[in-house]
């Protein structure tokens, strides 16, 4: 279990899959098995938050406050994901960005602030990146792009875009 956790005015608790741990405790590592490719989470080497999209392995690294030196990672056990490992290592500077971007997510929430942001159109799926897996998706816009593109600069869009600063992404 993670421990129960304020920031940023939410508790956050959960479990993880794993935590090894050295016997003195020094050093851990907390391991979230996948089953599927590892497609959407190969920019995590050059963005370990993926502009505030991947908070789970630094919100798991709760789990192991008093470790030293501790990494959390997703290890893809199929040959779908090629067995490999996709880590994220506790810095302070990456601990600070985690609890900004969740400022920013709740400040935006508590804002009213839920702008549908399509992403990307991918051929390959003939879809957009962040309608996959949306329960919603047959029941939005067909071009949704376009709609989010008309409100950009508007108080929502302002509020999604301050997630990614905070996340510390590029623009």
């Amino acid at each position: 279990p993670i421990p129960e956790t304020d920031i940023a005015g939410v508790t956050l608790r959960g479990f993880a899959d794993r935590i090894d741990m050295t016997r003195d405790g020094k050093r851990a590592w907390v391991i979230d098995y996948k089953t599927g490719s590892t497609f959407s989470f190969k920019d995590m080497k050059k963005d370990p938050l993926l502009a505030g999209r991947k908070l789970q392995l630094p919100a798991y690294l709760l789990a192991v406050p008093e470790a030293e030196k501790a990494e959390a990672f997703y290890w893809f056990i199929s040959q779908s994901g090629g067995f490999e490992k996709i880590g994220y290592e506790r810095t302070p500077e990456l601990d600070k960005r985690f609890r900004a971007t969740l400022q920013a997510i709740v400040g935006g929430i508590g804002a009213g602030a839920f702008p549908a942001v399509p992403g990307e159109w991918k051929d390959f799926n003939n879809n957009f990146e962040n309608c996959g897996y949306c329960e919603f998706d047959r029941i939005c816009a067909r071009r949704r792009d376009d709609a989010f593109a008309e409100k950009t600069g508007g108080d929502n869009t302002i509020a999604w875009l301050r997630v990614s600063e905070a996340a510390g992404a590029e623009q």
